[in-house]
């Protein structure tokens, strides 16, 4: 984990949420350092030398889709600031692109150089993840994390408990998603506790207790019928508070920093989103008013 910078410890700058249809800066530099490392860097470079010709010449011809009778006609430095100029003025998902495709070109033919070709592959994984992409790469396939309907779940919950004055709710489900986010020193473990607390926050108010456990919550809402709720689907939300509370969960485990990662902590707050505006709604229906 990368330590947090002055300005991110003192809350003047935040960290950026998960990049879905965009590519920021940060994301262009770490991916064009893995590339220059790949292919142009002497020192570090990773794939074979008379392999890495062939790949300069199909990255021009074949993917920027320019006459091939050019390349021999212009000089290194021109084709290096043609590759960079596309790699950090062209649309963010060429460069996905530009991965799928230099992964497909990598070579075959033995053990050895299937293992140099991964390292680049493994570097833009890295760059990936810690810069909060909402994607990852797959077998050679640029493949969503989230998607557009999981991010909705998530703005919708935060947007519906700030208009209903649920402060609690939308302070838990902000905080999770910042510290998800973080791309210096992502924090999925108190994201996941940030995630059912915002669960736990919503039962409260419904039930009007301020100091109760959500399984008590949930209990209470279950007995009153204050709100409709499904006997599978509370159990399943007990299971998953249980998860997160007992010795051997995520609320404990604080020294085992592998107990949970990235997809971890975006399952619980998805999934913790889509329940907060399933209660709201529920609520609602039955006449509970929020603003009161």
């Amino acid at each position: 984990m990368k330590k947090k910078r002055f300005s991110e410890r003192m809350g003047i700058t935040a960290p950026k949420a998960i990049q879905f249809n965009d590519i920021d800066n940060d994301l262009r530099t770490d991916l064009w350092n893995a590339f220059y490392s790949a292919l142009f860097d002497n020192n570090v470079r990773f794939i074979d030398e008379s392999y890495r010709k062939g790949l300069y010449s199909d990255l021009w011809s074949k993917f920027l889709m320019r006459q091939l009778d050019l390349i021999s006609a212009i000089s290194m430095k021109r084709y290096f600031d043609e590759i960079k100029n596309f790699f950090f003025e062209g649309e963010w998902y060429r460069i996905y692109d530009l991965i799928e495709f230099i992964y497909d070109q990598f070579p075959v033919m033995n053990e050895t150089e299937k293992r140099q070709s991964m390292i680049f592959i493994i570097e833009a994984i890295k760059s990936l993840e810690d810069n909060s992409s909402g994607y990852t790469l797959i077998n050679g396939v640029v493949t969503p994390i989230t998607n557009e309907s999981e991010i909705s779940e998530i703005e919708t919950a935060i947007t519906e408990s700030d208009k209903n004055n649920m402060d609690g709710v939308n302070e838990h489900l902000k905080t999770a998603l910042k510290l998800m986010s973080d791309k210096k020193n992502p924090d999925c473990r108190n994201s996941i506790k940030e995630s059912i607390s915002a669960i736990e926050s919503i039962c409260r108010i419904i039930v009007e207790k301020e100091n109760a456990t959500l399984g008590d919550a949930l209990n209470t809402i279950e007995k009153t019928k204050k709100v409709e709720l499904h006997p599978a689907l509370k159990k399943g939300y007990e299971s998953i508070y249980g998860y997160t509370s007992d010795a051997n969960g995520i609320r404990h485990a604080i020294n085992d920093k592998d107990a949970c990662d990235f997809a971890d902590a975006k399952y619980m707050l998805v999934s913790c989103s889509a329940f907060v505006n399933y209660l709201i709604m529920k609520s609602q229906k039955a006449g509970i008013n929020f603003n009161a």
